[in-house]
């Protein structure tokens, strides 16, 4: 339980820290320290060392993953590489098992594949950055990377394809979509990034769509299957059959931050990275309409999900003026709220040894039994 707890506590003691050295400074000056805190650095620090030094016991998907490494190494490379999909893992496991037998070396070359790229976006703009994090930890993204390593890889991928989409780089930005593919075959999602960044969305024609959602809701089931229908070529090996799932309570929580976001937003002093994850936050809540009928459909929303912290805190620093008030009392109820909610799940996770992913209680690779407090 520990290290999830001190996982948040660390960098909230560091901000706590940079907002009293902030006040001793004059008002001119205080932007550096709103620019180069180091909230967000010792956040992904701490995570990277966490996901690198746990036990293979962490992590519902792990044993696969154990049985991937040790046998597309015994491949033929030729055989690793004739089919597109997910070629790139199987190479980067061919490779890796050339070099070594150790399981925790691959766990440890993943983890910071997985959480680099990552923390580099994140790490570009440290406004708000206790907000980000205390968001990014009850995002179903943060177990991931705990688990699905192959997920994990094309995610941070798609980090790298976003940041190309910021500077309209279409070729290199083609280039990581093909990558992210050749990761996992949710990686296809990746592409939707450039035409929803530059997506110019008017506030009426959104509030227009939302009597639209009750019908897409009610209908989500038969949709769904048509949407894999379509894509069965690229999903045959994985179970697209609608089912039940539990992800409803999230579709109410991105919904709220939509309208949250698109109500206090002034669009006039929005500049084109905020309209774009606007975008994403926007187009997150559709698809996640479809993660309640088949899981499927969350994988493919975990590239849009990880950017809805970072869209929250750029809305914040440009709502209007009338809803500054607003603005600030909604920043200390997600920051208390999600507090409160992270420790109570990971307290409850950790006591009943029960949690997504069996990500939780922690467990370091040395260690031969899992403590649960």
């Amino acid at each position: 339980m520990y290290p999830y707890i001190l996982l948040i506590f660390i960098p909230a003691a560091v901000a706590i820290y940079a907002l009293a050295k902030m006040q001793s400074v004059p008002k001119s000056n205080r932007s550096y320290y709103f620019e180069h805190n180091l909230v967000l650095p010792v956040f992904f620090t701490l995570l990277i060392l966490m996901l690198m030094l746990r036990h293979e016991s962490i992590g519902r998907d792990l044993d696969a993953y154990k049985y991937y490494f040790q046998t597309h190494h015994t491949y033929k490379f030729s055989e690793v590489v004739t089919e597109f999909r997910e070629s790139l893992f199987k190479s980067f496991n061919w490779i890796l098992g050339k070099i070594t037998d150790d399981f925790q070396i691959y766990i440890i070359i993943t983890s910071l594949l997985s959480v680099l790229p990552i923390a580099w976006i994140y790490c570009k703009d440290r406004t708000n950055s206790f907000l980000k994090i205390i968001l990014f930890v009850n995002m179903s993204t943060f177990v991931m990377l705990f688990s699905g390593i192959r997920q994990a890889l094309a995610m941070a991928v798609g980090m790298i394809a976003y940041y190309f989409v910021k500077n309209k780089k279409l070729i290199w930005f083609i280039a990581m979509g093909l990558l992210a593919m050749m990761l996992h075959h949710s990686g296809f999602m990746i592409f939707l990034m450039y035409p929803l960044y530059y997506l110019k969305i008017k506030k009426q024609y959104l509030f227009l769509a939302f009597p639209i959602f009750p019908l897409i809701f009610a209908l989500r089931g038969p949709i769904f299957n048509l949407i894999t229908a379509i894509l069965s070529s690229s999903l045959d090996k994985y179970d697209v059959k609608a089912e039940s799932g539990n992800a409803f309570m999230m579709f109410l929580l991105f919904l709220i931050f939509a309208v949250f976001c698109y109500v206090i937003c002034d669009d006039s002093r929005m500049d084109a990275e905020t309209n774009g994850l606007r975008n994403f936050l926007a187009f997150s809540v559709f698809l996640q309409i479809f993660a309640s009928v088949n899981p499927l459909a969350m994988r493919m929303n975990y590239y849009f999900i990880l950017f809805i912290p970072i869209a929250i805190s750029k809305c914040l620093d440009c709502c209007k003026k009338n809803m500054l008030n607003v603005a600030r009392l909604g920043k200390v109820v997600i920051v208390v709220f999600f507090t409160c909610y992270y420790l109570y799940t990971t307290y409850v996770a950790c006591k009943t040894g029960i949690s997504a992913l069996d990500t939780f209680p922690y467990r370091f690779f040395w260690e031969n039994r899992v403590v649960y407090l």
